[in-house]
């Protein structure tokens, strides 16, 4: 496989998997078409252009949860959080297994200072996840906020637990963007993985030689 099929076939495969499982229903070619160019805005930081594509999309086709879910995002970031906790309220609702959706809406009643409804949705969530650094995390959060901080330490320590974990999701990924000549993509994903192991990990070594072979093509 050439460097320009790889261009190509990687981001067709990770939009086939990703809108399969946006909705029960059938999202049209146009919708996702929409969608990607509200996605191309969104990575290049222009949030107001990509929230105006993403709402268009949400309202045209509220089956295709995905756009709903960054409109929701992008509304956060635009520091309009009760509007984005109010769509995705409404997203969880109608998918009330869309499990990004209420770690987002968890991260938003945190800000908002609903301390009592993150707590709840958190809890619910760790019963099903009992290992997702970001659910211990925010989790973590919450018991600061109430005072609780030995709960809170404990939360974090279990949060950090998962960090080996999560660094061997990060060299896969790095793996397979050198494959396909990503190298900026590789070298970014190796060197969040040093980050998060300690230094005695068994993993810094190959890690550190695969970042060598990165650096060494430039």
């Amino acid at each position: 496989m050439n460097l320009l099929s790889s261009r190509i076939l990687i981001p067709a495969i990770l939009a086939a998997a990703f809108f399969s499982g946006c909705s029960n229903k059938q999202v049209s070619q146009d919708a996702i078409k929409q969608y990607m160019q509200g996605e191309d805005f969104y990575v290049r930081g222009q949030v107001e252009a990509a929230l105006a594509v993403f709402t268009r999309v949400a309202r045209e086709h509220p089956e295709f949860h995905q756009a709903c879910f960054m409109r929701g995002k992008a509304l956060y970031l635009l520091n309009r959080p009760k509007e984005a906790e109010d769509v995705l309220t409404d997203l969880i609702r109608r998918a009330p297994r869309y499990h990004e959706a209420q770690i987002w809406l968890a991260r938003i009643q945190i800000q908002e200072g609903k301390i009592e409804l993150a707590e709840k949705l958190l809890a619910d969530l760790l019963s099903f996840d009992s290992q997702d650094a970001r659910l211990l995390y925010l989790m973590a959060q919450v018991k600061t906020d109430q005072g609780k901080l030995q709960d809170a330490l404990v939360y974090l320590q279990k949060a950090v637990a998962t960090e080996e974990e999560l660094a061997r999701a990060h060299i896969d990924l790095g793996r397979l963007y050198y494959r396909f000549g990503f190298d900026d993509k590789a070298h970014i994903e190796l060197a969040r993985v040093l980050l998060l192991l300690s230094p005695t990990s068994p993993l810094q070594q190959p890690v550190k030689e695969l970042l060598s072979r990165i650096d060494g093509k430039g």
